[in-house]
């Protein structure tokens, strides 16, 4: 697969395909115990961050949609305003006691709701800037991107990879190495 910033909603639902069958994959090969008892330094569980790649896939889809980020989060503005790592510290607390099933479910549905919703989108949004694939007050600062600005000329196929095929290779990565060491 080329490392070249996708220009059409068909390389788009390509990469993101292949990331999330590589995700699914390892998830599917684990057993109960490998997904929730074992923990990496910061207390995060295999199951802690699907929830957290879920969490951020539906604050992805509400940038898409219009909706505030915090809300799609469940967390309070003032939160999210925070630097990264607190406000993942903040979705992880929110979540921590979330059973694995529930986990698993939501991790399903986020993905079937981002994938559904940029398999809508056109070739010319996927090959244009951020600009034009958020609405009007659909900023968010932080994450992945500053798009808040009024003409934020980042691709857009760049800033759908960093939160869709890239976050869940990035987390991918971390699972992998926490059950082997587990």
């Amino acid at each position: 697969m080329s490392d070249a910033t996708p220009k059409t909603t068909a390389d788009v639902l390509s990469r993101l395909d292949q990331a999330w069958a590589s995700l699914e994959g390892t998830v599917g090969r684990l057993s109960p115990t490998q997904l929730t008892e074992v923990h990496d330094p910061a207390g995060w569980a295999v199951k802690d961050h699907l929830m957290h790649v879920a969490a951020w896939e539906d604050a992805f889809v509400a940038r898409l949609e219009g909706r505030p980020t915090h809300e799609a989060l469940g967390l309070d503005e003032a939160t999210l305003a925070l630097d990264e790592d607190a406000v993942n510290a903040a979705i992880f607390a929110r979540h921590r006691d979330r059973a694995l099933t529930e986990v698993l479910h939501a991790l399903q549905a986020s993905h079937r709701t981002a994938r559904a919703r940029l398999a809508a989108l056109h070739d010319r949004t996927v090959a244009g800037p951020v600009s034009g694939v958020l609405p009007p007050g659909s900023g968010y600062s932080g994450f992945t991107i500053d798009t808040n600005r009024e003409r934020d000329t980042t691709p857009a196929g760049a800033w759908i990879g960093g939160n869709t095929w890239e976050h869940y290779d990035a987390h991918h990565g971390w699972i992998r190495e926490l059950v082997a060491h587990g």
